[in-house]
């Protein structure tokens, strides 16, 4: 049904002029995803709901039927960005001899260079999508990077059972937060304490609509938050926050950079990054 409003939409995108169109996009990348995907899916997102499942089993199914190879995400552009990461971490104290969990590894943008960069043994993360961990560990082999013994996990939730009475050194978490609804995201940040020693530094780096001091929920999986509501929400889940921005690194493909969104333009999407760590007297 989806496909055929979604065909139906382009068929009229294609005769309706511009100077009709350009007001109806607003500050989103099209019509149809303003006024046809995003209002869908929120629906589909609001039955689940109804049905007793979560956001994140939705989003989970969503993005696993993705079923690209190692040797097709090795011919992706964006594999080719990621060292931006390593580098903030890098002036955050990050050394090959430390442990690093990753939040949300994704297709492994990041995780490929934490990885060549660690000891063995010492890079670990986790995503909810099983074919997008399948296809890097394929990249990974063609990589010649496995034998860095790198631990990944298919999740379902935010608990970290799945690493219960481990603690690491560095938690990254890049762009996955704004992905997740909002007791989602205050539930990663009380559960993170599961796996942080005294010692430890977690950092998430996510977007933010420059000038902008209130969320904004763009489409049905993207949510825009100022830095000020990850810091404040961190405290209030017992972490003690601390935007560390000026530590971000632009790299080729970063997406650390102040980016027009939509056809007008009015939006520009920027990043932070906030270290949390936890109270000395908790």
């Amino acid at each position: 049904m989806m496909r055929t409003l979604y065909r139906s939409a382009q068929a009229i995108g294609r005769v309706c002029p511009e100077a009709l169109k350009k007001p109806l996009r607003g500050e989103y990348d099209s019509v149809s995803n303003r006024f046809l995907e995003r209002p869908l899916f929120l629906a589909e997102i609001a039955l689940q709901r109804l049905m007793g499942h979560r956001y994140l089993e939705w989003y989970a199914a969503r993005l696993n039927k993705d079923e690209t190879t190692g040797r097709e995400l090795a011919e992706r552009p964006v594999m080719e960005s990621g060292d931006e990461d390593l580098e903030a971490l890098r002036r955050l104290g990050l050394e090959p001899h430390h442990t690093l969990y990753e939040f949300g590894l994704g297709f492994g943008r990041s995780a490929q260079h934490f990885i060549a960069y660690l000891d063995q043994g010492h890079y670990a993360g986790n995503d909810i999508t099983a074919n997008r961990v399948r296809m890097f560990r394929e990249y990974l082999d063609l990589r010649g990077l496995a034998d860095k013994q790198p631990e990944m996990h298919v999740t379902r939730d935010n608990s970290f059972d799945w690493v219960a009475g481990r603690t690491f050194d560095y938690i990254w978490c890049g762009a996955v937060l704004c992905h997740m609804p909002d007791e989602d995201v205050a539930e990663v940040l009380s559960n993170i304490r599961r796996i942080m020693a005294p010692h430890s530094i977690f950092l998430m780096t996510d977007t933010h609509l420059v000038g902008q001091d209130h969320i904004v929920r763009y489409t049905s999986k993207d949510w825009f938050r100022p830095a000020n509501w990850y810091r404040e929400t961190g405290e209030a889940c017992g972490l003690v926050a601390e935007d560390v921005s000026d530590m971000l690194s632009f790299g080729k493909g970063s997406h650390h950079v102040a980016t027009p969104l939509g056809e007008a333009g009015g939006f520009k999407m920027g990043t932070h990054l906030i270290k949390y760590t936890l109270p000395e007297n908790p």
